[in-house]
């Protein structure tokens, strides 16, 4: 069972002015081609008035180590050129790698409740061990803020 076609918009539209939806399977199909063919076109030169591109010429050394630190932070070479661009024109610090960042939470959480152990067990002076779990918390809250500001100014 096929799909009913949008009437007055889009491809179908396209087809009927150009009179092929009677025609042969063939024509139809040249049609769609020619169709998608001039859209993309548009998409594109719509594109290219709403942003801007830049070609980049880089060494193979360049290249190597500019690839490599993409795969480092998991994501391709282009966005890893994009993001860091960006995060140094806004003075902000480059954190992308979601991975690191969500094992550096799960160690600090693992510490939290390591020394909320130590300090039960009463091995551990009060104030001591409040201090120290404070500062833990603090760190793992300023690693979340640091990657959620990055995360969303990078993209």
């Amino acid at each position: 069972m096929k799909p009913k076609a949008k009437n007055g918009s889009g491809l179908h539209a396209y087809l009927e002015s150009l009179g092929v939806l009677s025609g042969t399977h063939e024509d139809i199909q040249a049609a769609r081609k020619a169709y998608w063919k001039k859209r993309k076109r548009e998409l594109a030169q719509d594109k290219r008035e709403r942003e801007h591109s830049f070609i980049v010429w880089l060494t193979d050394i360049q290249l190597r180590s500019v690839a490599e630190a993409a795969h480092d932070y998991g994501v391709s070479r282009t966005a890893f050129i994009k993001r860091s661009a960006l995060s140094v024109a806004e003075k902000k610090r480059y954190v992308v790698n979601s991975v690191l960042v969500a094992e550096l939470t799960t160690l600090l959480r693992l510490n939290y409740t390591a020394l909320e152990r130590v300090f039960d067990t009463c091995t551990l002076p009060e104030d001591v061990g409040i201090a120290v779990i404070e500062r833990i918390e603090y760190l793992e809250q300023e690693i979340l803020r640091i990657a959620s500001q990055n995360k969303s100014s990078a993209e």
